[in-house]
């Protein structure tokens, strides 16, 4: 959920912080200070009017199911199905006068391709300027949003030689360490700036 200012953060607030906000506001007024983007497997990223419960504007990814998204400086990433980490830019819809402007909600920036073949991106995470990419080919990729550029790249273990691992969720925990959970029940710590492998919790016999 973004709010509304000069530039656009994304806020992760907790049910009781929203709650006290509301306790003096509307629902209506508290709800138009966000704005809320979905993106799934229909290959759509939709901008959701809140107050309304409608979707407000519809923008194709581009590049067929999208599996994953997470914030940028200016607007959204999205790992898509044709192997492709694609940014967004959010803009503004209203001006100082509360007037609509004529601008898209969403515009389309550029694009990282991850990989040929069946290579499809699953899982996206953003530490500062950098893009972490999990795919369906064992593999962890670290993007330059700033350069465009592929810095690194990690491999996770496969449960055998003809089974690629899918990593299906990344997160970045901080101190320069990621978290990765995968197709083989695996809970895996990397050292982000290194991108080297540093720990692993066995602990889910599936995805």
């Amino acid at each position: 959920v973004w709010k509304k200012n000069n530039d656009y953060k994304f806020l992760q607030k907790k049910k009781d912080e929203v709650n006290k906000e509301s306790e003096n506001v509307s629902d209506d007024n508290c709800l138009s200070q966000y704005r809320l983007f979905t993106a799934g497997l229909q290959g759509l990223i939709q901008e959701w009017d809140l107050t309304k419960g409608t979707i407000h504007f519809t923008h194709i990814s581009q590049g067929g199911a999208v599996w994953d998204m997470c914030d940028t400086e200016k607007g959204l990433a999205i790992a898509c199905d044709d192997g492709c980490l694609r940014l967004f830019n959010v803009n503004d819809m209203f001006d100082e006068d509360g007037d609509e402007t004529a601008l898209d909600a969403i515009t389309f920036d550029k694009a990282f391709n991850t990989g040929k073949g069946k290579k499809r991106v699953v899982s996206v995470c953003r530490v500062e300027n950098i893009l972490f990419a999990g795919d369906n080919n064992s593999e962890i990729s670290k993007w330059n949003i700033k350069t465009s550029g592929c810095e690194d790249r990690m491999t996770a273990d496969k449960v055998d030689s003809k089974h690629d691992t899918i990593l299906w969720s990344i997160c970045d925990i901080g101190e320069g360490f990621l978290v990765s959970g995968d197709s083989t029940g695996a809970i895996n710590l990397w050292d982000s700036n290194t991108m080297t492998f540093v720990n692993k919790f066995s602990l889910h016999q599936a995805d």
